[in-house]
């Protein structure tokens, strides 16, 4: 979910990038598909720590990459922060720009899975995004048209 220990400690993940990347490469050794989990947004991080995330992954051995928005569930240590306001998610908008900037610096031939989360509507307390799937998707294509920017555009080569 992201290439910072300090985060993935913060959250309980219980283990660290490099033990994500010891993972995947013996996964991919031994065959199997691996499918990176991106998440943007997560409590202390900046779009360069994002970025920084991206770059860590384009030399690994992955078939795909599926991004996710920071979402805030119930009876969770999130939840918690969430209340006491010390944690808060992306706008919409301020998450189709990190995301913009994330598949830039993927490889152009990267696979991407997904380009946002959906929650148990029942669980979720943040943020409460009145958009699709297939919304989403439309406003991500405009905006990069607009930029006029694709996947790709900032990768600076690699092993994809």
């Amino acid at each position: 979910q992201s290439c910072r220990d300090d985060t993935m400690a913060k959250l309980g993940r219980g283990h660290t990038f490099g033990d994500f990347i010891r993972a995947a490469r013996l996964a991919a050794a031994a065959g199997l598909e691996v499918i990176a989990h991106i998440m943007l947004g997560l409590p202390g991080e900046t779009l360069e720590d994002n970025e920084n995330t991206i770059r860590s992954i384009t030399d690994l051995p992955l078939q795909g990459v599926k991004f996710h928005h920071l979402q805030i569930l119930k009876d969770t240590r999130l939840a918690a922060w969430h209340q006491e306001g010390t944690v808060s998610c992306d706008t919409v908008e301020a998450y189709l720009d990190k995301l913009i900037s994330c598949l830039e610096l993927l490889p152009p031939t990267m696979v991407v899975h997904r380009l946002k989360a959906d929650a148990e509507p029942r669980l979720l307390i943040a943020p409460l995004w009145q958009v699709s799937a297939a919304e989403f998707a439309s406003c991500l294509a405009s905006r990069m048209q607009e930029r006029n920017t694709w996947q790709g555009r900032r990768w600076q080569g690699g092993a994809a």
